[in-house]
């Protein structure tokens, strides 16, 4: 692990379809945004890849049916 301290106990990440309506919510903890974060150089910032691997290893708490 880096020197990075946690922030946070856990993100959620929310993805949205073409009309902004919610397909679903995603809630990570720390260990799991580690694992998958990517430094985005030109926004000086962290972000996530949303990935099936990044799904699989959150904890699901909506999903649009």
């Amino acid at each position: 692990m880096s020197d990075l301290k946690p922030l946070f106990e856990y993100v959620v990440v929310i993805k949205l379809n073409e009309n902004y309506q919610t397909e679903f919510i995603l809630e990570i903890d720390w260990e799991t945004f580690f694992k998958y974060k990517h430094w985005h150089s030109r926004m000086g910032a962290h972000n996530l890849v949303i990935t099936n691997s990044l799904i699989k290893d959150g904890k699901m708490i909506y999903k649009k049916i």
